[in-house]
């Protein structure tokens, strides 16, 4: 096993580690994971910045930054078919306090939809990205908490998330009416 592997399993034990056992960090880590599903809350918040018009190319960067990373990221994982931590280590050697997705974990799919609405966002209004990259940052972190990622699934989706965001940015401004 590389240094990198080693790495990877050991932070990925560390965080698990701290479940089961402190039930408020348990139900926070849950509550983030939920929040993070399916990018909903920052699709919510995309419909939230459409309501003002100088807020709506914010809106509109929030919304193709998680399409198109989103749409990436499903075809990688589909591509890499990486097993998510407790079907790949010896059974019992993580604490499981959430089911585990039947999708392949690299990358996640949660870290790529918020790292993709936080660069967004930080491209168009710094303060909003800055909370919302907080945000994605707890997002990513529940999910090695839970077990059902390794943090360079995370980084991953990280980066990934960023690219598309970075993507979708240069794409609106090149292609859509500008406001003056």
């Amino acid at each position: 096993m590389s240094l990198l592997q080693h790495l990877d399993i050991g932070i990925l034990r560390a965080l698990n580690g701290l479940a089961g056992r402190h039930p408020s960090l348990d139900a926070l880590m849950l509550l983030l994971t939920l929040v993070g599903t399916g990018g909903a809350i920052f699709i919510a918040l995309a419909a939230l910045l459409a309501l003002r018009p100088q807020r709506r190319r914010a809106a509109l960067h929030l919304l193709a930054a998680m399409a198109v990373s989103g749409a990436v990221e499903e075809l990688l994982k589909a591509l890499i078919m990486r097993p998510r931590p407790p079907l790949a280590l010896p059974p019992g050697s993580l604490h499981l306090i959430h089911a585990v997705p039947a999708s392949s974990a690299l990358p996640s799919g949660h870290a790529t939809v918020a790292f993709a609405a936080a660069a967004a966002l930080w491209q168009r209004d710094r303060a909003l990205g800055a909370a919302a990259g907080l945000l994605a940052v707890l997002i990513s972190l529940s999910r090695v908490y839970l077990g059902v990622h390794y943090p360079s699934d995370v980084l991953a989706g990280a980066l990934l998330g960023v690219a598309g965001a970075y993507a979708a940015g240069r794409w609106l401004d090149r292609y859509t009416l500008k406001r003056k």
